[in-house]
């Protein structure tokens, strides 16, 4: 595919070893020497060259190195049929390892027809640099270069006149034949219209045109309209004999397009002649008045004109300085700075924008900005420069100005961003895409992470999965619509996988000339968050011991007012037997006082005990449940001997953390009461089990017993203090137990509930937090 691309360019293409061995051709090279491919490959590239040429063709290779491998020429050349051509080749060449050339490629270009117009152009050039010729003789030098590089014939400008249209100058390529009647008679011109060109000749030229064009004998012609910013002044015909017409080529048109410009341009000269006068007076008025320094100087470095400005800043008339060279009236760094003038001069190459420094004696250095452009004499064509200068110390000023500015600048943002990093405070700063771009030390400190570790990376990276949802769900679209947000309670997750609580604040700065910024500060409140819990705790703890508090005023203003009014009642009673000796009322209120007061004991030891239950300080420990549950049933075992009850464990190996103390009570209560509330003559049956998750983790533990049951409109009023639902002459107590059960399952984030139903038994379930 490659050799097919290649084969199908119009480049010359050859590959040559380092002795010139030819290991590749294209098709357009064999064609141009007139063989096939095959023919070519091994025969050495410098044996098809002239004899002259083959010299300087292995000269250049050799002068191929790896710094300098490849070098572009031109050179003369002859087509397979012997005509002369001219190359533009490119030679590249490939190296090995150790610098030696393994293989050069060659790309030839034909260039003859680019250098027959460059030949052409320069010969227009030249004929606008001779000042020797009058119009007419500028225009037949303008058409023998036409004719030549078209090769036609003859030539001829036709243009309007007052007797109407007329040949006004013509060139012959063959001046040998021409005669007296060749110019007026123009023999007979054919008129053809050029492809690409219309022409758009004045109706009384075209009819000259089209009555010359009778028993012609050209059969080639271009017509080529002159004008010049919309004046039109006549046609350039171009004819040629025995020719077959020819589209004309894009180079061609090009060359057309410069000589109709150039004629134009001579035709209008003349014309011009006291608008260019005018214009002069009006150059010289705009130089004098320039605030540019203008020096016009000779080959000699002598001030040939200068401007207003130029003797304001010398400080000198116009005829003290007009006639004098440089020398004269410079010192030091300005006299160098024009003697530089002459290498412009002779090398005829312009400099421009070059900055100087210069005083001239005085204190503070003035910066000029210099352009040095040669030129020529219009009527000598002697060699001149102009030397333009303009002061620019306040823009220089203006610079340092600026610099000063940016240095400041530089410095405020290091000091910036050095304030931001050390800042004692948690900041981060994300881009418009919302990735991080700066953090402070401190919050890469707080959160553990390395610098490294976050740049670029979105914030939310650091949220727990709860705080992300809720950033993206609600913040950010509030955020951005707002420009700013205050206060959020966010969740971050340091780099050990521990968690912060932050409230955050952040602002959006959408800036003009640069993209939209966010800038957050983070206040870590994990301490004041745990603080606040703490204190929700201790405010818990009060509530419950202000609740204890009133439940001891109930049980004083209720439950032990009664058996002290049965005291005072029954000590009257006591006080009128002993008056009355009547010892059976002795009797009897002597057991009354007795019972009310061992009553009275029993309430006030148990508001001690559930108080002490609802204040004492939680100490948990790893406690395995079927030995608390032993030492229950050991401290019960009278009761559950003198009751024939039934208790039964099934609990294994489990583990709770819990209050040994706290624990030991709620079990002794729950085991009571299943002891306690049986129907008369019923043997207890008493169940200690744990319930289990799919993992075998224990979620709960229960005490499961067939006594009487609990009405299930009781089933949260049980847990009241001295709350209860049977009389104490049937089943003896106070009430205060499944209260203190209460209070422990509480104080240890536990649930207690009961299922049971009248007569049916009840079981008491203690379930386990999760974690």
């Amino acid at each position: 595919m490659d050799n097919l691309v290649l084969d199908g360019m119009s480049e010359l293409i050859c590959q040559y070893d380092r002795d010139g061995t030819l290991t590749y051709v294209n098709a357009p090279f064999a064609a141009h020497h007139g063989v096939s491919c095959a023919e070519l490959i091994g025969r050495c590239v410098f044996d098809l060259m002239p004899v002259g040429g083959r010299v300087h063709a292995q000269a250049r290779a050799g002068l191929l190195s790896p710094e300098n491998a490849e070098h572009v020429f031109e050179h003369k050349g002859a087509t397979a049929s012997g005509e002369p051509c001219w190359f533009s080749t490119t030679e590249r060449a490939a190296f090995d390892v150790h610098n030696q050339s393994v293989r050069i490629t060659s790309v030839a270009r034909d260039i003859t027809q680019e250098k027959r117009l460059r030949r052409a152009i320069e010969r227009l050039l030249q004929v606008g640099r001779d000042t020797q010729f009058d119009a007419p003789a500028y225009i037949s030098e303008v058409l023998a270069s036409c004719l030549d590089y078209f090769e036609l014939d003859l030539g001829v400008l036709i243009r309007q006149s007052d007797g109407g249209p007329c040949i006004k100058v013509a060139v012959s390529a063959h001046p040998e034949q021409k005669n007296s009647d060749t110019w007026r008679q123009a023999d007979a011109l054919r008129v053809h219209p050029t492809e690409g060109w219309t022409p758009v000749f004045h109706e009384q030229i075209a009819a000259t045109l089209a009555e010359v064009a009778r028993d012609t004998q050209y059969t080639a012609r271009i017509d080529i309209p002159v004008h010049e910013q919309g004046i039109y002044h006549g046609n350039l015909v171009l004819c040629g004999r025995d020719r077959a017409q020819r589209p004309c080529t894009q180079q061609q048109r090009f060359f057309a397009d410069q000589v109709a410009t150039v004629v134009a341009g001579e035709l209008s000269r003349c014309r011009r002649v006291d608008d260019l006068k005018q214009s002069e007076r009006e150059l010289s008025f705009i130089v004098d008045n320039a605030p540019v320094r203008l020096w016009f100087k000779d080959q000699e470095n002598r001030v040939m004109r200068v401007n207003a400005a130029a003797t304001r800043w010398l400080q000198r008339d116009r005829q003290d300085v007009v006639g004098r060279t440089t020398d004269e009236l410079f010192e030091g760094d300005l006299r160098e700075a024009h003697r530089r003038d002459l290498e412009v001069l002779k090398s005829g190459m312009p400099e421009r924008n070059m900055i100087e420094a210069n005083n001239r004696g005085y204190a503070e250095t003035n910066w000029i900005n210099v352009d040095k452009v040669p030129y020529a004499d219009v009527e000598t064509g002697a060699k001149r420069v102009l030397t333009a200068a303009i002061d620019i110390s306040e823009l220089k000023a203006a610079e340092a100005a600026l610099r000063n500015v940016n240095d400041m600048l530089v410095t405020q943002r290091e000091t910036f961003r050095r304030h931001y990093r050390q800042t004692p405070v948690m900041l981060h700063s994300a881009g418009e895409d919302g990735r991080l771009v700066e953090v402070s030390e401190l919050w890469l400190t707080i959160l553990g992470y390395d610098r490294s570790e976050v740049i670029g990376r979105p914030p939310s990276d650091f949220l727990t999965e709860e705080s992300r949802n809720r950033a993206n769900q609600a913040v950010l679209p509030a955020f951005h619509k707002n420009g700013y947000c205050q206060d959020i309670p966010y969740q971050f997750v340091r780099k050990d996988g521990t968690l912060i609580d932050v409230e955050l604040s952040s602002m959006l700065d959408a800036g003009l000339d640069r993209e939209a910024m966010s800038f957050t500060v983070l206040i870590d409140v994990t301490e004041r968050n745990q603080a606040l819990a703490a204190l929700e705790s201790k405010n818990a703890d009060l509530e419950a011991a202000n609740e204890s508090l009133s439940q001891f005023a109930y049980v004083a203003s209720h439950d032990l007012q009664e058996p002290l009014r049965k005291i005072q009642a029954f000590s009257d009673l006591v006080q009128q037997a002993a008056i009355e000796r009547n010892q059976e009322d002795l009797d009897y209120a002597t057991d009354v006082i007795q019972a009310a007061a061992t009553r009275s004991r029993q309430l006030v030891s148990d508001l001690l005990s559930f108080s002490r239950t609802s204040n004492r300080t939680v100490e948990k420990q790893p406690i395995i449940l079927e030995s608390a549950v032993s030492d229950v049933i050991q401290d019960l075992a009278e009761t559950i001997k003198s009751s024939a009850a039934s208790v039964r464990t099934d609990l294994g190996e489990t583990t709770i953390e819990a209050d040994s103390t706290l624990l030991f009570q709620l079990l002794q209560n729950l085991l009571s009461n299943a002891l306690k509330y049986q129907a008369d003559g019923a043997r207890p049956e008493i169940l200690v089990g744990v319930n289990r998750d799919s993992d075998n983790l224990p979620t709960a533990f229960f005490v499961q017993d067939n006594g009487i049951g609990i009405d299930w409109k009781y089933r949260d009023a049980i847990w009241e203090p001295f709350k209860r639902l049977q009389s104490s002459e049937d089943f003896p107590g106070t009430g205060i137990g499944l209260a203190i059960c209460a209070s422990v399952a509480k104080r240890h984030d536990w649930q207690l509930e009961v299922q049971s139903d009248v007569g049916r038994g009840a079981t008491f379930i203690v379930r386990l937090p999760k974690d």
